[in-house]
């Protein structure tokens, strides 16, 4: 079955940190990235793995990206022009979707990361 975990969540001026870890008992495929309810493409989000423990791979533009069962890896998460306000005290709701359907969202208030002015 899929289950994955949101284990940690935190912001830095240079962007936002999820950490990912499969905790369930097969693969599971991240396809898109939610913020405040819009996908990904609506919100010039863009992702990069770090930290990876197992075979973690892939990118949201190819398909997903892919977590093996026991796998984790932290995803660096930037936006570029959403349309809405990113600045510290900010909150925003950070969403997982996966290929099986299911997701997994996190809220964060934003301590560092800011876009735009």
């Amino acid at each position: 079955f899929e289950q994955l975990q949101i284990t940690s969540i935190y912001d830095d001026t240079n962007g936002i940190y999820v950490t990912v870890q499969n905790t369930g008992t097969s693969t599971a495929t991240i396809t898109d990235i939610f913020v405040n309810g819009l996908p990904r493409t609506q919100v010039g989000l863009q992702v990069e793995l770090q930290n990876i423990q197992g075979n973690v791979q892939g990118d949201l533009a190819t398909g997903g990206i892919t977590f093996p069962a026991g796998s984790s890896a932290t995803l660096h998460i930037t936006l570029n022009n959403p349309p809405f306000t990113v600045r510290p005290g900010v909150s925003l709701e950070i969403k997982l979707h996966t290929a099986g359907g299911k997701d997994y969202p996190k809220l964060i208030v934003l301590q560092a990361y800011r876009t735009g002015g």
